[in-house]
């Protein structure tokens, strides 16, 4: 699987990088929102992972407009924002799933 890894953290991607290949899939990394919605375009993108804070475009927005030009792409909200707001706000624009970072 190709999966598309939204984050600005250098070391929290690396990690799911380093984890996720070692599962055979493989991956992108994308550093700033709209880097990130210009990867998730790209047709051999299967899923992708993606943080709200991020620079640029944050995550909600990303979210939002890769909702309109790919509406069946899987998206995984993974993120330390653990409010309930932002869990309502992201599953209610098309989040598959949403999960906090530890």
């Amino acid at each position: 699987m190709r999966i598309l890894i939204i984050e600005d953290d250098k070391g929290i991607s690396q990690v799911l990088k380093r984890g996720l290949e070692a599962h055979s899939h493989q991956i992108v990394i994308a550093a700033r929102g709209e880097e990130g919605l210009d990867l998730a375009t790209d047709e051999t993108i299967e899923l992708v992972l993606l943080d709200i804070s991020l620079p640029g475009l944050n995550g909600h927005q990303v979210l939002e407009q890769l909702r309109a030009r790919r509406p069946r792409m899987p998206v995984i909200m993974l993120t330390a924002r653990d409010d309930l707001k932002n869990k309502v706000a992201a599953l209610h624009a098309g989040a598959d799933d949403y999960l906090t970072k530890p």
